[in-house]
């Protein structure tokens, strides 16, 4: 089983570093991190990670967060070996109004992080500790302005017409208690694509984070039935 792992917002890799280790011992990870210096659209992004992508397959490719559009976007061009997308805790329209892309969002990126925005929208308040300095360190890595670029391209992202023609499975992976990405991003996923496999599990946005042994189950058994053909 290979699976190339895309990240959220914050752009890097470091947050996966819990979940990759809970992997399972045939499991080959690639993790793609994001430039953090040069502001970039979601057509950038998508052409970054393809060329990081493996050279043969069989492989699944996870766009947690930010990231499910790209993964959209990379399956809808049908790269040599891709078998399969897995969604975590995304969207495939703008999670929330459009106009806030009007806001100053290269001053709000550059605040520091407080421990209850980590508990409320990212971990839940049993990891916001563990947490907590991992996502700042993370976060600092890239620029404000990257990220500002980041947000105002997932407030006018629409990547429906793409996921209704995709040509591999797709499976959805929610945590429950997920406060960022509401319910309402799911219910656009299954509209679109009504065959989607969805998989809930009793955790926070950083669901992979907080529960990668449950998660890993979950991509497992979706990834040795999409790349079984």
């Amino acid at each position: 089983m290979r699976i190339v792992l895309l990240p959220g917002l914050h752009g890097t890799d470091d947050l996966f570093a819990e979940f990759v280790a809970a992997a399972p011992v045939d499991a080959t990870v690639d993790m793609v991190s994001y430039p953090t210096e040069e502001p970039m659209s979601y057509a950038d992004h998508v052409e970054f990670a393809r060329q990081r992508l493996p050279a043969t397959g069989p492989y699944v490719v996870l766009g947690e967060s930010f990231s499910g559009p790209v993964s959209v976007l990379l399956a809808d061009s049908r790269p040599i070996g891709l078998c399969g997308i897995i969604l975590v805790n995304t969207f495939i329209t703008s999670p929330a109004w459009s106009g806030l892309q009007r806001l100053p969002w290269e001053r709000l990126m550059a605040r520091r992080l407080t421990k209850l925005t980590a508990a409320h929208y990212l971990t839940g308040r049993r990891h916001a500790s563990h947490f907590l300095e991992p996502i700042r360190e993370a976060s600092l890595r890239s620029s404000p302005q990257v990220k500002a670029a980041r947000l105002r391209a997932v407030l006018s992202v629409d990547v429906r017409e793409a996921f209704k023609r995709l040509g591999v499975p797709v499976l959805y992976l929610r945590g429950s208690k997920d406060r960022l990405v509401r319910k309402r991003s799911l219910a656009t996923v299954k509209a679109v694509r009504p065959g989607t496999e969805v998989v809930l599990l009793p955790g926070p946005h950083l669901v992979l984070q907080v529960l990668p042994h449950e998660s890993w189950r979950a991509i497992r058994r979706f990834a040795e039935s999409a790349c079984s053909g």
